[in-house]
């Protein structure tokens, strides 16, 4: 009479030995983990920069694309007419709201994109704006800034670029 060797648990007769499960690959962007982003320095000639273009990644600099930095003054569209609109109500600025505004009408989206360049910078000049120019000169200066729009296009960081820089 012959003693059979014990069969490991996961092999018994008739059966096949099956592998442990291998947990699935991420698939898309999250396989590849991100590129850091270059740390913040100053530069001697800041400038600004477009978000997400290969001079900003290599770059770096400060994103004034956010409440903290953003103008208060947006080209708007509403039914095909283009307007340049006060938002700070929604960036909590409601205090500064310049006196009697009212929504200007535009031709063209360029031209609200000018005319809201325009308004920021008349609205950051203005007296009642001093703790923000301050403000803007101790934090910005020497930084590049980083915003959405296209490079050829009216930036309030212009704006901010000519306020920290002077």
């Amino acid at each position: 009479m012959s003693i059979a060797p014990p069969l490991h648990k996961a092999v018994r007769k008739n059966q096949k030995a099956t592998p442990p499960p291998v947990p699935e690959k991420p698939k898309g962007p999250a396989r590849m983990p991100r590129k850091p982003l270059p740390p913040l320095i100053r530069v001697e000639n800041p400038r600004r920069l477009r978000k997400g273009s290969k001079e900003h990644r290599k770059l770096g600099g400060l994103v004034i694309a956010s409440p903290a930095w953003g103008s208060p003054f947006r080209p708007r569209e509403v039914d095909g007419q283009w307007f340049v609109a006060w938002i700070g109500d929604e960036m909590q600025l409601e205090r500064f709201k310049p006196d009697g505004w009212e929504d200007i009408p535009c031709e063209t989206r360029l031209e609200a994109a000018q005319l809201a360049l325009e308004a920021s910078r008349d609205w950051i000049a203005s007296p009642a704006s001093s703790g923000l120019q301050d403000h803007a000169r101790a934090i910005l200066r020497g930084y590049n800034l980083i915003c959405f729009c296209p490079p050829d296009w009216p930036c309030h960081g212009d704006v901010l670029l000519e306020l920290a820089n002077q």
